[in-house]
């Protein structure tokens, strides 16, 4: 593999890791919040539509930032009983396929569609209809900001060398 290709998946994998890392510190924050949600509604009988949305803005982040990292890890949805009894070579066939047909034309038609879905957001400053509610945007930008990392990981993916060799 050229250096040139191989400096961009090393950059491509960092940006995954770093996003999968900082999922770890919302995961932490959302357990936070909840405990905070708990403590306040059945101790103090307070709810608040602003912590409850924050944690499951936290929780939504959790999973949408660390998916193209879960995929450099290869620890992604497959049928792994079919998986497990072909080669190398037809696995790696099947995932050259996978992304090119269905990962990386997914991940364009959603980029561009959730990208205007929250661009809109952002303009009208669009908050939840709940009374103290939060502003929508930031849990909105998260969508189109996940699928391109997973749009830039399908294509690291497809830059390796097909021997199996991760970055």
């Amino acid at each position: 593999m050229s250096e040139l290709r191989r400096a961009i998946c090393a950059r491509i994998d960092q940006a995954s890791a770093m996003c999968a890392r900082l999922s770890g510190a919302f995961l932490c924050a959302a357990i936070l919040c909840a405990a905070l949600n708990a403590l306040l509604r059945f101790g103090a009988h307070i709810t608040s539509a602003a912590t409850l949305e924050l944690q499951s803005y936290l929780f939504s982040a959790v999973f949408l930032l660390s998916a193209a990292h879960v995929l450099h890890l290869g620890l992604h949805i497959r049928i792994d009983v079919l998986h497990a009894r072909l080669s190398t070579r037809t696995q790696q066939r099947i995932m050259l396929i996978g992304h090119m047909f269905f990962t990386i034309p997914l991940c364009v038609a959603l980029i561009i569609t959730s990208a205007q879905f929250a661009w809109r957001s952002y303009v009208s400053q669009e908050t939840s209809i709940n009374v103290g509610g939060l502003l929508l945007w930031p849990a909105k930008i998260l969508i189109p900001l996940s699928f391109c990392l997973i749009l830039l990981q399908a294509l690291a993916e497809l830059m390796r060398p097909s021997d199996g060799q991760q970055g």
